[in-house]
C-alpha cells in the first residue's frame, strides 16, 4: 500500500510539473517565501532623440576619367588591345580597347602613363614602350604596328 502512495505521489507531482500546477507536492517544503512583486503597470517612456534634419554630405568626387585611343600607323582603330594603367604606385589591371579602339579608366587624379601589354592578333607593340598623357590631359592615343 505504501508502494502505491508513493507511485500516485510522485504521478500527482509528474503531473502538476507537465500542468503547472500550484498545489505543492506531498512532503515538500511550503515555508519558502512566495511573495511576488507586481512589475509596474506603466512602461518607462524615453526621451526620443532627434534625427538630423540635413543628410550628410559627401565630398566630391575627385576621380577622374582617361580615355585611351589606340589606332595602327594607317590610323585605324584596334579592337582588342590590352592597354595598362601605370603610375608610381603601381600599374593597374588591363582592359581592352573596344570596336573603335578606346578604353576608358576612371582613376584618383596621377602622372600616369600607358604600355600595350598584349597586342590582337596581326599587331606588335613594344611593351616596354610607355605612353604618356601630356600635362594635365586625360586623353592619349597610342599606336601600335600593324604586321
Amino acid at each position: 500500500m505504501k508502494k502505491l502512495a508513493l507511485i500516485l505521489a510522485l504521478l500527482m507531482s509528474l503531473s502538476c510539473l507537465l500542468m503547472a500546477c500550484d498545489t505543492p507536492a506531498p512532503d515538500t517544503d511550503t515555508t519558502a517565501d512566495t511573495t511576488v512583486t507586481e512589475a509596474p503597470t506603466e512602461a518607462p517612456t524615453e526621451t526620443p532623440t532627434e534625427a538630423p534634419t540635413e543628410a550628410p554630405t559627401e565630398a566630391p568626387s575627385t576621380k577622374v576619367t582617361y580615355t585611351v585611343t589606340v589606332k595602327d600607323q594607317n590610323g585605324n582603330p584596334v579592337e582588342g588591345a590590352q592597354v595598362q594603367m601605370c603610375d608610381d604606385k603601381g600599374c593597374k589591371m588591363p582592359a581592352a580597347t573596344n570596336a573603335e579602339g578606346v578604353v576608358t579608366f576612371t582613376y584618383d587624379p596621377s602622372n600616369y602613363h600607358v604600355t600595350i601589354v598584349e597586342c590582337p592578333a596581326g599587331y606588335t607593340a613594344d611593351p616596354e614602350q610607355a605612353f604618356y598623357f601630356e600635362g594635365e590631359a586625360t586623353e592619349l592615343t597610342v599606336e601600335i604596328t600593324k604586321d
